[in-house]
């Protein structure tokens, strides 16, 4: 059998990848396939915003600074390894003009970014007002640690389609060592006083996971249980920090990882929005269920959908690439150097990998060795195959229990409110 074709044996039956095609059959003797995709599964189609006027995500950096100094921070304390400084109005408007030179007409999303954006908090709402003016669009975001957070300017935002992204990293005693005496008390009253009913939806919490919470004995499930106490949406990702302290090891990543591919399926079987879904999972869903093929370790790295402007007005495709000169997109040579990090073609074990066309990670990570190098795109024997292995064999039994098409319905509820 090709290569490209992954076997999955789920009680007495065998099932059939085809990493080619993305196609998924049950196999019924050496020659003869049902084809379960096409057949069996309706699935929806999904957008590609592929039109030359509309920006998927439009990201800015109005502080080159912040106001804490957590310990896992990969853009060294907000100010990427540069001086502290905050974006000029000046900037701003070249940034504006920059925009309409392209012929952008429309942005899906507008993110305000730094650093923390908030101590640029009259540019950001200058912004908001031109953007709204000049462009259409479909919604604002403000990532912040929520210290500077006040009712007045929130209500501000509220006039516009804005959202905010509040990071807060679980209990009070890990989110103080992990980002500072008393924040967690400041964000937490903060989130009260600007969020009432009314604006609750608009915020979410971002939780970077991190080997210090295991430490302390908190696992996903622990951390996700805290969270819904809090009673907002929120988020929880794994840190991608260079530093030594903050990669898991590889014992720990296998048990988080399967836990936490169960728990993703059984949020999407139950319908529960508001949980975040396991990279690997989405990953495996998008590919089987809506037949899209990625091509490079991240297809956003495309200035045709992102753009990133730094606080000093040099323009990126992805603000993890702020201060690297050669992926400033005024070097003339800036596309090959995006290629050689995001082409899959320079990695010989990808050719004929059965994952190729679902497979992503994120090439700053890689770049900045923000990733454990035994994981992923480092190792001779990818370790993602098992996992992607054990999502599709969770897939392949939902068929067989007749399931499957519950969950790519409750999946395309979870694809609507990302």
């Amino acid at each position: 059998m090709n290569k490209m074709m992954k076997k999955i044996f789920v009680n007495d039956k065998t099932y059939v990848l085809d990493g080619r095609t993305l196609e998924l059959y049950e196999l019924t003797d050496e020659d003869s396939f049902i084809n379960l995709s096409n057949e069996e599964i309706e699935t929806p189609f999904i957008n590609n915003y592929e039109e030359t006027s509309t920006l998927s995500r439009l990201t800015l950096n109005m502080s080159n600074e912040c106001n804490l100094k957590c310990k896992y921070c990969y853009a060294n304390g907000g100010n990427y390894h540069r001086d502290n400084a905050i974006m000029s109005k000046e900037t701003f408007n070249k940034i504006i003009d920059d925009l309409k030179k392209r012929n952008i007409k429309s942005i899906r999303e507008v993110k305000f970014f730094g650093g923390e954006p908030l101590l640029n908090l009259d540019l950001i709402k200058y912004g908001l007002d031109i953007f709204s003016k000049e462009f259409s669009v479909f919604k604002y975001l403000i990532v912040t640690n929520g210290i500077l957070l006040t009712p007045d300017f929130v209500k501000t935002c509220m006039k516009y389609n804005c959202h905010f992204a509040v990071s807060l990293d679980g209990p009070e005693f890990i989110n103080n060592f992990l980002r500072g005496n008393n924040t967690h008390s400041k964000v937490i009253n903060n989130l009260n006083d600007c969020f009432n009913n009314e604006f609750k939806e608009k915020v979410q919490l971002l939780c970077t996971y991190t080997p210090y919470h295991l430490e302390q004995g908190y696992t996903k499930p622990d951390i996700t249980a805290y969270f819904e106490q809090l009673g907002f949406k929120y988020i929880i990702t794994k840190v991608g920090s260079p530093k030594e302290f903050f990669k898991f090891e590889s014992s720990m990543e296998e048990n988080n990882t399967f836990e936490d591919i169960d728990a993703s399926f059984e949020y999407i079987l139950n319908n529960t929005l508001g949980k975040t879904i396991n990279p690997l999972v989405y990953e495996v869903l998008v590919a089987i269920g809506y037949n899209q093929k990625v091509y490079g370790f991240c297809d956003e790295l495309n200035e045709k959908v992102n753009l990133s402007y730094d606080y000093n007005g040099d323009r990126y495709i992805c603000y993890r690439f702020w201060g690297k000169n050669d992926y400033n997109l005024d070097n003339s040579n800036y596309k090959d150097e995006y290629d050689k990090i995001n082409n899959k073609k320079y990695k010989n074990k990808c050719e004929d990998c059965w994952g190729r066309y679902f497979c992503t990670i994120c090439p700053a990570n890689v770049l900045e060795e923000c990733m454990d190098t035994g994981f992923g795109v480092f190792d001779n024997e990818c370790k993602k195959l098992k996992y992607y292995e054990y999502v599709l064999k969770k897939f392949c039994e939902l068929y067989d229990n007749g399931d499957a098409q519950v969950l790519v319905d409750n999946f395309t509820n979870f694809i609507k409110e990302s």
